[in-house]
């Protein structure tokens, strides 16, 4: 048991059981560890002198006699945790910096769809983050209930205001609000790399948003669990950008006249979504 929670600080299974032995008996020469150990000699003095590198075993050495080996307290060992958790979070970072890459390769390599499923808003994160790195423009469906919780709303506010630093051209198919009519007005007038396309029919109020990017689709799932699925495939992310187009040009009439219409005036409020911004 010992030393299977020393060996979850950072400890090789050798060092574990000799640095477990030490706890349990204490001051212990090498030979006095061999015939209470079940790894053979050669590792234990290896274990030692790694655990003494480690600063978790002290040497006490007397002319003439074997070197004894004393445990120090196992508070020493917090820095291996707290290396092991840097290594951890540097890991995470490498990781999601390639992520896109390796899944790139597996898709030319295999001709199979990548696809990644994320709970919560890590997998918002993690689809914004891939925007804002790797793209110049992309393409949104915006979904009724972006604005519905809190943290959402926070997210996709501050991915606005990313895209915008960043001059990040996007296509945004999304129903009548505020925000974006003056957002469709500064496009007009070259003031903003937003630049949405009205959906005027009140009967389609998608509970999903999809963001297409690079080769690939991503599909957020807000109402409910806020389910991420992510699809890379150009196949699947031409069909998309196809179904993207067709919608675009069959609503560029109802765009124009919502312009003409609410351009220049407040919104009322009988066509006010209130889960929009």
């Amino acid at each position: 048991m010992k030393k299977d929670v020393l060996s979850q600080f950072g400890l090789s299974g050798s060092q574990a059981e000799v640095y477990g032995i030490l706890l349990d008996a204490g001051k212990q020469r090498a030979g006095e560890l061999a015939k209470k150990a079940t790894i053979k000699r050669g590792l234990i003095y290896k274990a030692l002198e790694e655990l003494e590198e480690l600063g978790i075993v002290e040497r006490l050495t007397e002319i003439g006699k074997p070197d004894c080996f004393f445990p120090k307290h196992p508070e020493n060992m917090r820095s291996l945790v707290e290396e092991r958790l840097r290594r951890a979070r540097d890991a995470e970072v490498l990781f999601s910096s390639h992520i896109g890459e390796l899944a790139s390769h597996f898709v030319l390599a295999t001709g199979k769809p990548g696809v990644r499923n994320y709970d919560g808003l890590e997998g918002l994160k993690l689809v914004y983050k891939e925007i804002n790195e790797k793209c110049d423009h992309f393409r949104l469906i915006r979904s009724f209930y972006d604005h519905t919780d809190k943290k959402v709303s926070d997210l996709v506010e501050r991915q606005i205001e990313l895209q915008i630093e960043k001059d990040i051209e996007a296509q945004v198919l999304t129903h009548i609000t505020p925000k974006a009519v003056d957002y469709a007005m500064a496009y007009q007038q070259n003031k903003t790399t937003i630049n949405p396309r009205f959906i005027t029919d009140e009967k389609i109020k998608l509970p999903a948003q999809i963001a297409l990017y690079g080769n690939k689709v991503a599909i957020t799932d807000f109402p409910s669990m806020l389910i991420t699925t992510i699809i890379e495939n150009k196949a699947i992310k031409d069909t998309f950008d196809a179904l993207f187009d067709l919608i675009w040009r069959k609503t560029e009439g109802e765009h124009v006249q919502v312009l003409e219409k609410y351009g220049t005036k407040k919104l009322p409020d009988s066509i006010h979504n209130p889960n929009f911004r």
